[in-house]
């Protein structure tokens, strides 16, 4: 499967070691709508190289993990926001898999899984979606429900709790339809503020579209109930943000 217009999908590969380096060349190199356009041994290189090259995907491996890890994937969001991020890593915890897609990772794949999962996770990310595998997702769900300890902070509410006022009332008006500029005159503010904000919520929050926040908006009860959100003026299709 060929990326758009034929061209292959350009990738900036992070490992430091460089046997592992070459080894993840190999198998991305012989698929034809996959090419690495750049290596970086650690995460400064990293930063360099995405900010030059802008690839469509960065598949990155770091040797320390926990917030470390999710800070580099912050920065690299940063530095090249339309790079698509997919780690591969060693780690099983729940929460930090969590803090990982809610830092920017649209991809997380286990050292442990067969080379093909992680190709197709490259493409699937590359396509737009989420990639967690079966095994992440059931670790991920299954810390949700399973019962709290009473000094067990919620993932899920901390992210929620980390929302400004203003991106609470932003939320509120997409959930009832405005669009960018709708919203900018209701809240006294650019329009192009308003894309700025909603950058950042998808980024706090994990997700890609006004559909994905109008869900967890009402999943999460950020906004009161599906039957009072108003349509898009354009018909009842979601969009993709302005």
């Amino acid at each position: 499967m060929l990326s758009s217009l034929h061209q292959p999908i350009r990738i900036l590969l992070v490992e430091e070691h460089a046997s592992i380096r070459t080894a993840l060349c190999s198998l991305v190199d012989v698929e034809p709508d996959l090419r690495v356009i750049a290596e970086a041994n650690d995460e400064i290189e990293a930063l360099v190289e995405a900010t030059r090259e802008l690839p469509d995907v960065i598949l990155l491996h770091l040797r320390h993990g926990g917030e470390h890890t999710i800070e580099t994937v912050r920065r690299l969001g940063d530095v090249s926001a339309s790079s698509r991020i997919v780690l591969l890593t060693c780690e099983q915890d729940p929460e930090f898999i969590l803090n990982v897609v809610r830092a920017g990772a649209r991809g997380v794949v286990s050292r442990e899984q067969p080379a093909e999962l992680l190709v197709r996770a490259i493409r699937k990310v590359y396509s737009g979606e989420v990639w967690l595998e079966r095994t992440l997702m059931a670790n991920l769900l299954g810390d949700f429900i399973r019962p709290k300890k009473a000094n067990h902070v919620d993932p899920a509410r901390s992210i929620m709790d980390s929302l400004s006022p203003r991106e609470r009332e932003v939320i509120t008006l997409v959930c009832e339809g405005l669009r960018s500029r709708e919203i900018g005159e209701r809240l006294f503010i650019g329009e192009t503020t308003v894309r700025h904000r909603l950058t950042q919520i998808y980024k706090k929050l994990g997700l890609n579209s006004r559909h994905e926040l109008i869900k967890f908006a009402y999943d999460y009860g950020l906004v009161g109930s599906r039957n009072t959100a108003m349509l898009p003026k354009n018909g009842s299709h979601l969009s993709p943000p302005m």
